[in-house]
């Protein structure tokens, strides 16, 4: 970026390390190895600022709330003169850097979106993407959601997610048959619609462990227990609770499979790259970013979300056959590589820089 580092600051006004947290953290990250200076604005504290503060300067934020808000607001104006550009990861955080542009119009104002639903198709809100530099985003499916509410088509771009292609290295899938999904303990991730796969896996595979792994958040694991139970697949199952770095490493290195039996939400799906990356077949639903990113590789089989019969089906293809889970296996690492890798992420990214001047 040449000796004029350009100081950009990233407003993301969410308490939680969700998807869209992990997408405003890795393009802070990659930013500032390409040569800007990042700082975050953050609500504080919070598990996300908590996880920012490790890496960048976090300016916190008091809040979510309307009085909040406006405080938060009040804050930021008093950094505007430090910044050239701002990047919003989310609907207020928008809104707050709308605010700090009104007060210094130099400022490059940019919104990404990472996260299901729709933006407002309101007159507000598509006055306030007009007046805005770009929106960047994570799939050419919430795009067309932009597209739809009048943005022009130039000033929307794709940015796909990262995955961490040294960090999550590739390995042959190991002997046997264990299969495991990761991701917080809550309905809309599927682990029931796996449950009830199961017995089917069973009979058609042999053996067969799945093992879980994420934070009870809205499901306990006993629930999960009673659901295995009553199907006769208790043994079959284990939790390992909410795993980071190494071990989470490990879990996928010591998989076959990687099962993504959401039935909802997936805008990013960092769960789908990891998996990629270590070169695991994927059996996953078709909600949120999965299809656009999986249909169609080699390295996955996508299935009707809730279809516990098809989940099935398609993993114990894969464990039924090694040749096609090591065929499965060196076509997800190419596909990390090519498209959701460091070096391809950073090439993406000259698409904001071009536009921060």
């Amino acid at each position: 970026m040449g000796k004029d580092k350009k100081r950009i600051l990233h407003i993301v006004n969410i308490p939680w390390f969700s998807g869209l947290g992990s997408y405003a953290r890795d393009m802070g990250y990659y930013m500032e190895k390409s040569g800007a200076r990042i700082t975050f604005a953050a609500v504080s504290p919070s598990r996300l600022s908590r996880r920012l503060e490790k890496e960048f300067k976090v300016i916190p934020l008091p809040g979510r709330g309307s009085i909040q808000t406006l405080r938060g607001i009040i804050r930021l104006l008093r950094t505007r003169n430090e910044f050239d550009a701002v990047i919003s990861h989310s609907g207020s955080s928008f809104f707050m850097g709308s605010v700090m542009k009104l007060f210094r119009s130099k400022i490059v104002l940019v919104r990404t979106r990472a996260e299901k639903g729709a933006p407002k198709n309101n007159f507000f809100n598509r006055i306030l993407h007009l007046w805005g530099d770009a929106v960047v985003v994570a799939t050419e499916k919430i795009r067309g959601r932009f597209l739809s509410i009048g943005c022009r088509p130039e000033k929307v771009i794709v940015i796909p997610p990262v995955v961490d292609t040294d960090r999550f290295r590739f390995s042959p899938p190991p002997a046997g048959n264990v299969i495991s999904i990761i991701g917080r303990l809550d309905r809309v991730k599927g682990h029931g619609v796996l449950i009830e796969a199961l017995p089917a896996i069973k009979k058609m595979a042999g053996t067969v462990k799945a093992v879980f792994a994420g934070r009870e958040v809205k499901v306990s694991f006993e629930s999960l227990k009673s659901q295995a139970r009553a199907l006769g697949v208790e043994k079959e199952i284990r939790y390992r609770g909410e795993l980071v770095d190494k071990e989470l490493y490990d879990l996928i290195r010591n998989s076959v499979v990687g099962i993504i039996a959401s039935l909802g939400s997936e805008a990013v799906s960092r769960a789908a790259l990891e998996w990629l990356a270590c070169g695991r077949p994927v059996v996953s639903s078709d909600v949120g970013c999965l299809e656009e990113f999986l249909g169609g590789t080699g390295a996955a089989f996508i299935y009707p979300r809730g279809d516990s019969r098809e989940l099935a089906l398609k993993a114990a293809a894969i464990l039924n056959d090694r040749e096609l889970m090591s065929r499965m296996s060196e076509k997800a690492r190419k596909l990390a590589e090519d498209r959701f890798s460091p070096a391809a992420y950073m090439e993406n990214l000259k698409k904001i820089f071009n536009i921060i001047k």
